[in-house]
């Protein structure tokens, strides 16, 4: 688990996954899902399927 005290969001791209965040809320990750990570929210990404689990993260300019 990880956090950022920025928001990102992440496209999926290919593989199969779940999303989990501290609270224990977790969310399956197939290609053509789009996830919002809010700022401070302790998450991480787990891989489920047979092959590389390929996503697009992106962070607001300010969140550098």
């Amino acid at each position: 688990m990880h956090g950022h005290p920025y928001e990102h969001e992440i496209f999926i791209l290919n593989g199969n996954g779940i999303a989990k965040e501290a609270s224990g809320q977790e969310e399956e990750m197939n290609p053509g899902d789009f996830f919002l990570i809010e700022p401070d929210i302790e998450h991480t990404f787990i891989n489920t399927g047979d092959e590389p689990l390929e996503f697009i993260c992106c962070i607001p300019e300010k969140g550098y």
